[in-house]
């Protein structure tokens, strides 16, 4: 049940913290006590569904599932107790679609952020909406880029 802290003092709440990562390549996980100032971690790496066709980056979601509770079956084994986690950051891949139904239950494979597949679409799109620089100001954030990412590679600093 979850129970929101009343705000008093600036202070750690005695327990454990857990940050869990869910990349493209792997899930990290690692948990942190400060009171004995350990630090325990651990990952779990998966791939890209293998065979699609070129542009196509995709992973099913239960992949990510399944690797979060290997790395905490792992930390468990590694004498973290799980029961004194007081607080969980989750960071994730961003710009990724997985479709729900009703029911919340996945349809179909996720698509990455990477996924190039729709170049052709996302090219229509920003040519009806009168290049990149007018979709910008329609839309009103820059969404377009990230759609267009078929038209340049990516760059990372």
């Amino acid at each position: 049940m979850y129970r929101r802290a009343t705000p008093t003092k600036c202070r750690m709440i005695h327990g454990m913290y857990l940050g869990v990562d869910c990349g493209t390549q792997s899930l990290k996980v690692i948990v942190w006590d400060p009171g004995s100032e350990s630090l325990i971690s651990s990952s779990q790496g998966y791939g890209l569904i293998s065979g699609l066709p070129p542009g196509h980056k995709e992973q099913h979601p239960q992949t990510w599932i399944e690797a979060l509770d290997a790395c905490m079956e792992r930390l468990a084994g590694q004498g973290a107790d799980l029961s004194r986690v007081r607080a969980i950051g989750v960071s994730g891949q961003q710009h990724g679609l997985v479709l729900l139904d009703r029911s919340d239950r996945v349809l179909r494979p996720a698509k990455l952020w990477n996924d190039t597949s729709t170049g052709a679409q996302c090219r229509r799109i920003l040519d009806a909406a009168g290049g990149l620089d007018a979709y910008r100001e329609e839309i009103g954030n820059t969404a377009g880029e990230i759609l267009c990412r078929c038209r340049r590679p990516h760059i990372r600093n």
